[in-house]
């Protein structure tokens, strides 16, 4: 497996510094005023002053945005690894980017993955060999000690599986216990 090897290692570290700029920008509006703004967004509507409401909401637009920046900032000003100003940088451009602009969002998840270290690509596609152990799909939710992994797509079941099983032993897991049945392209017959 690819992250087992020492080159990994950098992919990792920006693998996590990814994480900190997520919970960084969620605890930058998470600690401001700025939800206060949705009850009286809420409040205008229903007194039927759209005007008010809209003005609200491009207050509570720009407030957010401020925020944002300012904890982007505190990141890259504190960072001690160049790759956090990138990937503080590909995110703000993720932010910015519009959902339903495709074409420019994928180009964007490629120069994303490029610094987390992305699966190698035949073409245009990811190489099916290379993304074998990988996942189209998946949840997981903790309950107390116990990890609930619930609708995980694999893209190779005999790759991924035996991968998985490793994964969590390599953690410390104490015992599996599992239910597996053919997804959409498979049979409808339960597997073992």
């Amino acid at each position: 497996m690819a992250a087992h090897k020492p080159e990994f290692a950098t992919y990792r570290y920006a693998r996590h510094e990814w994480q900190e700029i997520e919970q960084a920008i969620v605890k930058a509006t998470d600690e401001s005023g700025y939800k206060d703004y949705y009850k009286k967004i809420s409040a205008a509507r229903k007194r039927g002053a759209l005007a008010e409401a809209d003005r609200l909401e491009a207050e509570r637009t720009q407030l957010v945005q401020k925020l944002q920046a300012a904890a982007c900032d505190q990141l890259v000003a504190t960072a001690t690894n160049p790759v956090v100003g990138v990937l503080v940088g590909l995110h703000i451009e993720q932010d910015r980017l519009n959902y339903t602009n495709r074409v420019e969002r994928a180009a964007l998840q490629r120069k994303i993955a490029a610094n987390l270290g992305e699966v190698a690509y035949a073409g245009d596609k990811p190489d099916p060999a290379a993304d074998a152990p990988g996942a189209t799909m998946g949840m997981a939710s903790q309950h107390g000690l116990m990890i609930e992994s619930s609708w995980i797509q694999l893209n190779d079941a005999s790759v991924g599986l035996p991968e998985l099983a490793a994964w969590l032993c390599e953690h410390g897991c104490e015992g599996v216990k599992y239910d597996l049945s053919a997804g959409y392209g498979g049979t409808d017959e339960e597997a073992d």
